[in-house]
């Protein structure tokens, strides 16, 4: 009688313990999420979609350059492959950016589409 007793008190224990650990693991992946719902530096493909003359005489160093005009052939390869989870699209105004964002949204790209305008608003973009 005790040996079934303790084994249904082991049961019983290690039930809790589950449960415990898949309410705490659940809190840290609500709190994760929290931390990293907006665009930073570290969860962020920055893509200036300016001409590439442009992108030359003066661009932020942490981006990469895919013209409109490769964007619009379907040029996509940086955006479907990337690990990040945003992607912020810059250029001089914001108005190739939303053009490029307009077409990206039809791809079915994994990250969420952000428009920052000017490649010189980048600087609000936190580390």
């Amino acid at each position: 009688m005790k040996i079934a007793q303790i084994a249904k008190n082991s049961s019983t224990n290690v039930l809790i313990t589950l449960f415990a650990v898949s309410v705490i693991a659940a809190m840290v992946s609500i709190e994760l999420h929290a931390e990293s719902s907006k665009p930073t530096w570290s969860n962020s493909l920055v893509v200036d979609v300016r001409t590439e003359n442009e992108f030359n005489e003066k661009h932020h160093p942490d981006s990469i350059n895919v013209p409109l005009s490769e964007i619009q052939k379907g040029n996509i390869d940086a955006f479907k492959n990337t690990d990040k989870e945003f992607i912020v699209v810059v250029c001089r105004t914001g108005q190739r950016a939303a053009t490029a964002i307009k077409y990206l949204e039809n791809q079915n790209l994994k990250a969420k589409l952000e428009n920052y305008s000017s490649f010189e608003y980048l600087s609000t973009l936190e580390k």
